[in-house]
């Protein structure tokens, strides 16, 4: 019979596929091994970034900054989250930081503005137009209300009308016009408006005779006042100068009723009221007053922590910690949040496990279901739920091709607008041992690259070969990376900027230190670390037959070398019970050598499985073999 040679090796490795219902272009195993026209040795994750970090990378993103491609990074040392930015190998801190050391963080980019946010933290805008900036979204969408938007005047607690508008003075920039306090316990001003506010600025106050002592109210939504607890307190008998009170936006802040201001400018609107239940030695007058708000993001939030964040149709879209809602900025900004641009997703969990850009919609994950959310504008939002599946690592989510893939609590899931389909099952042994919370992916080379970083392995599965098994069920061709020794890859960046373009990086987690690394180069890990690849077929020829094996010729490939380099063969007839070694030695400076090699007879029977292991830190690959036999019935 005339030999048989196998060159198609792109059906991945299995572990859960009966060996009857392997095809000839499946493996058993095919571990630091992808297919590149051929099989050959994964490339090496070495070190990029020259700068020392400490603690441990959470979280990173390329983008494009003030005409420069560039990479930010968060470092959190335990204590804090400190960031770094550098437009090479090289990094320098920015002087900002999460006052806490928790969780991953998460960026996006609008605009070229670069946002940051880690469920614990009030999230960040990072900016570059020459120098760097960096403030919370609440500080960058700071807002000044508008003179037509409010009211002031004095109160008077023993007249028979209390509240004596004096809005024009309160806005008006005359001098000392406004009066801020008598010599009469219990009187004062108050400040009305349609919209709320969290900061009252009175510009030129005067200083205070005696020991004042005032009492902050605001109009609660019971139709009561209320203790009001400020942030920031007036020195009432500081010198003259311009003086903020500043506080948390109550959540029960109401509007107020004719009963409890007899001002018709106050009344259906939100009123502080100041007090001074120990009036000063005299009376005290400020120029004019300004209303801001510097909580408008933490106010429309319910001062819940963002914590994964998106880009989609230029809109910042960002969900919540322990939260089923989604908030979305308007287009190309990050600042004039509103609190009716928000959407729920009730239905797959307690909440939402992720947000990712798909087609021209935005999908939001949930632990056990996905939605789609149509639309570009709140007037034409819809929302609609596509799969019973979510995902249960934001970061394993990717848009490859026509698919978006991702890790779910039972196997990898591959959806292409319809059908939502497990493309894991036939892997499913290796799936349940890796920790698929802590999965990150990305698109590299129109594949799914997914890390598992607490096990030190990357599958790799380009949707192309998503395909039905003889089963009826879908399964893709994935390759598995292993032996990173202790290189974690906790999130991978795609460079797309001009000084090194299209390279994929990697945030590695060390016990010894953090650093930013190259994936997919070199021939080992850490510029030392040699790659050991394991390759095994199927059991071939399951066809009726008692196989005579007599020749193996067998073509491997090895990156130029400076010395020869061993590669273990052994074969594995009828499912492993008869096994035979030898080893194949590929000479110094090779590119594609043959081996031939007599098979012994004790490997005759039903079906053979061959296989080729090798340890170097050298390229090397397959890229053929072929037996010859002869048969008998069985």
């Amino acid at each position: 019979m005339k030999p048989k040679t196998f060159i198609d090796f792109r059906g991945g490795y299995h572990t859960d596929t009966p060996p009857s219902l392997m095809r000839e272009n499946e493996m058993q195993a095919c571990e630091n091994l992808q297919w590149r026209d051929g099989l050959v040795k994964r490339n090496g994750i070495r070190q990029y970034s020259s700068t020392t970090f400490t603690g441990s990378l959470k979280g990173g993103i390329a983008t494009y900054l003030n005409s420069t491609y560039r990479t930010i990074l968060a470092q959190d040392d335990g204590a804090a989250t400190t960031f770094f930015h550098g437009n090479a190998d090289t990094f320098a801190s920015l002087s900002v930081n999460f006052t806490t050391g928790k969780g991953k963080v998460y960026f996006t980019d609008v605009n070229q503005q670069v946002v940051a946010a880690n469920g614990f933290d009030d999230p960040i805008v990072i900016t570059n137009t020459g120098s760097w900036t960096v403030e919370t979204i609440d500080a960058k969408d700071a807002r000044d209300l508008d003179n037509i938007d409010w009211w002031a005047g004095q109160w008077d607690d023993g007249a028979a009308t209390e509240c004596v508008d004096d809005t024009a003075d309160a806005q008006s920039t005359t001098a000392s016009d406004y009066n801020l306090a008598t010599t009469t316990n219990n009187d004062g001003f108050y400040v009305a408006s349609d919209f709320t506010f969290n900061k009252i600025t009175m510009y030129g106050s005067e200083q205070f005779g005696g020991s004042p002592v005032a009492e902050y109210r605001y109009s609660k939504d019971d139709e009561t006042w209320d203790t009001l607890t400020l942030t920031t307190t007036p020195t009432w008998t500081d010198a003259e100068a311009n003086k903020d009170m500043v506080f948390t936006v109550p959540s029960d802040w109401g509007r107020a009723t004719s009963d409890m201001v007899d001002d018709a400018n106050a009344t259906g609107r939100y009123v502080i009221r100041v007090r001074f239940t120990t009036a000063p030695s005299g009376a005290a007058d400020c120029d004019y007053l300004s209303l801001h708000h510097t909580k408008k993001f933490t106010e429309i939030t319910g001062g819940e922590k963002a914590d994964y964040l998106v880009t989609h149709k230029n809109r910042c879209f960002m969900s919540f910690e322990n939260s089923v809602l989604v908030n979305y900025s308007p287009p190309n900004v990050v600042t004039g949040w509103r609190i009716d641009e928000v959407e729920y997703f009730l239905e797959g969990g307690e909440t939402v496990t992720g947000l990712i850009s798909f087609r021209d919609y935005l999908v939001v994950f949930k632990e056990n279901a996905m939605y789609g959310y149509f639309g570009d504008s709140f007037a034409n939002f819809r929302r609609e739920k596509l799969s019973d599946i979510g995902t249960i690592s934001h970061r394993s989510a990717a848009v490859v091709g026509d698919y978006l893939i991702r890790v779910a609590y039972d196997g990898i899931y591959a959806f292409d607008g319809e059908r939502d389909v497990k493309v894991s099952k036939h892997i499913q042994t290796d799936f349940d041992t890796l920790s698929g919370n802590q999965a990150a992916a990305v698109e590299y080379q129109n594949e799914y690259w997914v890390a598992f970083p607490i096990n030190n392995v990357i599958l790799t599965m380009d949707p192309d070969t998503i395909r039905k098994d003889d089963a009826g069920d879908f399964i893709g061709a994935f390759y598995k990376f292993t032996g990173t020794g202790d290189v974690r890859v906790e999130q991978f960046i795609k460079r797309l900027g001009t000084y090194d373009t299209g390279i994929l990086q990697g945030l590695c987690n060390k016990p010894a230190a953090p650093y930013l690394s190259r994936v997919d180069n070199g021939a080992d890990d850490d510029s030392s670390t040699a790659i050991s690849t394991d390759f095994q077929t199927a059991y071939l020829f399951n066809d009726g037959y008692v196989h005579g094996f007599r020749r193996f010729k067998v073509v491997l490939d090895e990156v130029a070398t400076t010395t020869a380099s061993a590669h273990t063969l052994s074969f594995h007839s009828d499912y492993g019970d008869r096994t035979a070694t030898t080893t194949l030695t590929v000479s110094k400076g090779s590119s594609y050598e043959t081996h031939e090699v007599t098979m012994p007879y004790t490997m005759d029977g039903h079906n053979l499985s061959v296989r080729i292991q090798n340890s170097t830190n050298r390229g090397c690959g397959l890229q053929q073999f072929s037996l010859s036999r002869n048969n008998r019935r069985f």
